[in-house]
C-alpha cells in the first residue's frame, strides 16, 4: 500500500439517501412503472406478499431500481392496498408517506404524490398506471390542497390528465371507479382489445 492509497477517492457505488418527497416523486414517476412495464404480474405480486408487508416490499424494490439507500423507517410509512374497482378492473395501490405543504417559495420542492394506481383489466390482464400529487395553484402562488391526477405509459411518457380528487384513499378509489366505470381515462391508455 503506497502514501497515495490515502488520497484516493473511495469508490462511490455505495447507494445514496434522497430526502423522502424526492424519493416519493422517483418511485412514483420513474421506478414503480418501470418495474411494472417490464413485467406487470411480477410487480402485482409484491401487493400480495406473505411475509413482508406490501408497502415495505415496493419500496424497498423502488429504492434498488433508483440505486438509493433504503432506510427502516421510511419503509414503514409507505402502504399497499389492493382489491375490484369494479366488475372489470382491479387496483394495486402504493399509498406514499403524507407529504409536506407546498412551499412555493422552495424552488427545489417537489410536488410530492399521494397515491401510485395500477389498474389491471380483468378481461385482458392489461395495466394502465396513475398517480395523484400535490397541485399548487399557479395563479396565486399559495397551495390550495388540490390534486393533479397523472398517466405514466408503457414509454415512459407521463401526461396530466387534470385535476384529481382529495388526498385520501376512499376518495381516490371513488374517482377511479367513476373513471372506470365512464371509461374515460382507461381508453386512451389501455389498448383496445
Amino acid at each position: 500500500m503506497g502514501i497515495f492509497t490515502h488520497f484516493k477517492k473511495p469508490q462511490d457505488d455505495a447507494p445514496k439517501e434522497i430526502e423522502l418527497p424526492v424519493l416519493c416523486y422517483r418511485i412514483a414517476y420513474f421506478a414503480l412503472p418501470q418495474l411494472l412495464f417490464a413485467d406487470p404480474q411480477r410487480t402485482i405480486g409484491y401487493f400480495h406478499h406473505e411475509t413482508i408487508p406490501e408497502g415495505a416490499l415496493i419500496y424497498g424494490m423502488c429504492a434498488q431500481v433508483l440505486g438509493v439507500e433504503m432506510v427502516r423507517l421510511h419503509a414503514t410509512m409507505f402502504e399497499a392496498h389492493s382489491g375490484e374497482l369494479s366488475p372489470n378492473h382491479r387496483y394495486y395501490i402504493l399509498q406514499y408517506p403524507e407529504p409536506l405543504p407546498l412551499d412555493m417559495t422552495n424552488v427545489n420542492q417537489v410536488l410530492a404524490p399521494y397515491f401510485s394506481a395500477i389498474v389491471q383489466n380483468a378481461t385482458n390482464e392489461e395495466v394502465a398506471y396513475y398517480v395523484l400529487g400535490q397541485r399548487p395553484n399557479v395563479l396565486s402562488q399559495r397551495p390550495t390542497g388540490g390534486t393533479t391526477f397523472r398517466t405514466v405509459m408503457r414509454d415512459g411518457t407521463n401526461a396530466n390528465l387534470g385535476e384529481g380528487p382529495t388526498p385520501g384513499l376512499s376518495a381516490f378509489l371513488d374517482f377511479l371507479r367513476t373513471e372506470a366505470d365512464d371509461a374515460k381515462v382507461f381508453a386512451s391508455v389501455m389498448p383496445k382489445s
